[in-house]
């Protein structure tokens, strides 16, 4: 024997239906995350750099840099960790440049072990890339755009 459903009856089975096809698949959208009680976390460190068996690069906070204007005002610390300890951080100036058409320069690194710090300061407008690079042969680019800092207006009468 065949029994039609009503209309009541069918919405109820749609609904019995849908539930159960999507049990677990269920997801909390990252909006809606809960936040601890220091705050949101703490963003991810930018991508590591290549590097050998022995250790690898990141840089906080990125290591795609952008500057609003030219000069110190506008300068920017990196902080570079090494994965392993290592004896110095080289930089590779790469396409950004050195003396007056460089631009961006970046300062000597500074610090020992797993953890450095690098000033870039933005100096003519353009966009580069320079790596940095370990004892150990791990590397990570860092990219620089600068603007010029200006803004021209064009006057109507």
């Amino acid at each position: 024997m065949l029994r039609v459903l009503s209309p009541r009856g069918a919405v109820c089975l749609w609904v019995a239906v849908a539930l159960l096809v999507g049990c677990g698949q269920a997801t909390t959208p990252p909006e809606n995350l809960p936040v601890g009680p220091t705050g949101p976390p703490t963003p991810t460190p930018s991508p590591t750099g290549t590097g050998s068996s022995s250790g690898s690069l990141t840089v906080m906070p990125s290591n795609s840099l952008s500057f609003a204007g030219t000069g110190a005002t506008y300068a920017q610390t990196l902080t570079v960790t090494d994965s392993v300890s290592t004896t110095s951080l080289t930089v590779g100036v790469g396409t950004c440049g050195t003396g007056g058409s460089a631009i961006a320069t970046f300062g000597t690194p500074s610090g020992s072990g797993t953890s450095f710090t690098i000033v870039v300061t933005p100096a003519n407008a353009g966009s580069c890339s320079a790596s940095l690079s370990d004892t150990h042969g791990s590397s990570i680019a860092v990219t620089a755009a600068v603007n010029s800092g200006s803004v021209g207006l064009n006057g109507r009468r």
